[in-house]
């Protein structure tokens, strides 16, 4: 599966053999995005991500993903999605995800610590969309 993430893609969402969502971009974003434009698609789909931590997990579960393939998986991510009944599969297991500096927790990370499902999604929306203007 996680050859699907080649030509620059960081973000595939498949279902039923074909594509919902990919995109080439980092972090959460696209995962926002994707829940915005595709919601109802999402549910029951398989996730391919560069990177997945607890704010992606939490999100995946949010859309009714019902399995996620990381290149990087948080171990907290991986335990979430194994506690919320979704398969999960990683090709490197870490403690957490850090920021862009490697000189703390990210931010998504943090924010993902103190909510979940729509929520969460508002607070990273607000946050992504904030920061972009």
């Amino acid at each position: 599966m996680l050859e699907k993430l080649s030509n620059g893609l960081k973000l595939v969402i498949e279902k039923d053999g074909r594509t919902v969502f990919r995109s080439g971009d980092s972090g959460v974003k696209p995962i926002i995005d994707s829940i915005a434009l595709h919601r109802e698609e999402m549910n029951g789909a398989t996730a391919i991500d560069s990177i997945v931590g607890l704010a992606a997990a939490k999100l995946f579960a949010y859309a009714g993903i019902k399995a996620v393939h990381g290149k990087t998986m948080s171990k907290g991510a991986y335990s979430f999605l194994k506690e919320k009944g979704i398969t999960a599969f990683f090709e490197e297991l870490v403690e957490e995800i850090m920021n862009k500096d490697k000189t703390d927790l990210c931010p998504f990370e943090k924010m993902s610590k103190e909510a979940d499902g729509e929520e969460l999604c508002k607070k990273i929306k607000q946050k992504i969309y904030k920061k972009n203007k």
